[in-house]
């Protein structure tokens, strides 16, 4: 698998490099060329980043998170992460789960939602997708984009539970922690 290392950047257009390669187990090569995009989920005691690539491959990590300023975006510290073989069904399927198990009452658990824009050379690749997927798609970025998402954010142990349930979904069975 290779992993495309650079910026990402908050919204205050404030950078720092999110992910080294010692950070990376052995099977898993950075690039320098950034060509992901992310979602952020900003939780009050740690975050997780969805990064999906444009051949559908995708990792998922999770850790502690790194505010670049307050009130903005937050990085992360690398502390567990699962990796998923490149299929083009991936990126819907990881957005179906997330959409089908919160039915929006997963969005009230967030402390703070933000969007992460990233460098990236070429705009994502939706041809693949089906106009009814692509509506499936929108609903859940405009439901996470509302401001004032989840003021009664929960912690850490919420947002395992939730990685779990989501990895049985996609079929996941291997989970490697640092």
């Amino acid at each position: 698998m290779i992993l495309e290392g650079g910026n990402i950047y908050n919204h205050s257009g404030l950078s720092r490099n999110w992910l080294h390669q010692d950070m990376l187990p052995g099977n898993v090569q950075m690039r320098r060329q950034v060509v992901y995009n992310a979602t952020g989920y900003h939780y009050q005691e740690g975050c997780q980043f969805i990064l999906v690539d444009h051949g559908g491959g995708c990792l998922i990590v999770n850790g502690d998170a790194y505010s670049l300023e307050a009130g903005s975006c937050c990085l992360l510290f690398v502390h567990h992460f699962y990796s998923i073989k490149p299929s083009q069904s991936v990126p819907l399927t990881l957005l179906s789960c997330l959409f089908s198990y919160s039915t929006y009452t997963f969005l009230t658990t967030i402390s703070q939602f933000d969007f992460l824009s990233i460098d990236v050379p070429s705009p994502p690749n939706f041809a693949n997708f089906s106009p009814q997927e692509m509506v499936h798609i929108q609903r859940i970025v405009a439901a996470l984009s509302k401001p004032g998402i989840g003021a009664n954010g929960k912690s850490i142990p919420f947002l395992l539970e939730w990685l779990t349930r989501l990895h049985r979904q996609i079929g996941l069975n291997k989970y490697h922690s640092t």
